[in-house]
């Protein structure tokens, strides 16, 4: 509770306001000074970092729209819970938007973690199962999105009444749109460097192989062409 009233007596005197300018203007700040913060001031930066998440999963989603509910989850609602905050010297716009508490309502899928597909399918389904996970990154990357998150604790495998298995990608955190202004060459090589594919095709094909699976992957260098040309 110490915390909580450090944060908001930081918003309430605009210390946290001045923090976060701090942040953002000040080259260095977070490394030089993390070490000195309070409370009030660690508060704020989680706060801030929460709300950057927040900000980049509802725009993955709108971006992802005409996928939803197919290969990601129904959007169905953003969350802003304002929390009151007594009048006080900084402006009311202002410590209303430091102390929403945001998040999402995602549709619900009963499922497993792609990760520990060995535990829930049988063998003849696994290969399926990462294909359709593989083909649900091209999917994503094709909407102009960069996931520095993709890993197979981030899909999760539903088994329909059908007894068919259904692959949803979650957890766009750390995901990116492509910049209005970034080259072809620019896009292709960040797309390169994070390996979006192998983070769920090489990895689910080391964890098989122990399980006596030949998981079958190539990573489709989509990307390589666009890439060229690099002078070092």
């Amino acid at each position: 509770m110490d915390a909580e009233k450090e944060y908001i007596n930081a918003v309430h005197t605009g210390a946290a306001r001045q923090f976060l300018r701090n942040l953002q203007t000040i080259p260095n700040f977070e490394e030089d000074t993390e070490e000195t913060w309070d409370d009030g001031q660690i508060e704020t930066f989680l706060t801030h970092e929460a709300h950057k998440l927040f900000d980049a999963e509802t725009t993955v989603y709108d971006t992802l729209h005409d996928i939803q509910g197919k290969l990601v989850p129904r959007l169905v609602a953003r969350v802003h819970l304002a929390l009151s905050l007594p009048s006080a010297g900084t402006g009311l716009t202002d410590a209303a938007e430091l102390l929403h508490i945001k998040g999402i309502l995602l549709q619900y899928i009963d499922g497993f973690s792609l990760s520990k597909v060995q535990d829930h399918a049988p063998k003849c389904e696994w290969q399926g199962i990462v294909d359709q996970a593989v083909a649900i990154v091209q999917a994503v990357g094709n909407h102009g999105i960069l996931n520095r998150d993709v890993r197979p604790d981030n899909f999760i495998v539903q088994r329909d009444r059908s007894g068919r298995y259904l692959v949803f990608m979650i957890d766009f955190g750390l995901a990116r749109l492509r910049g209005w202004n970034e080259s072809d060459r620019d896009w292709a090589k960040a797309k390169l460097e994070k390996d979006e594919e192998g983070a769920v095709g090489l990895v689910m094909k080391k964890r098989l192989a122990r399980e006596g699976f030949e998981l079958r992957f190539e990573n489709s260098d989509r990307y390589m062409e666009w890439a060229g040309g690099d002078d070092e």
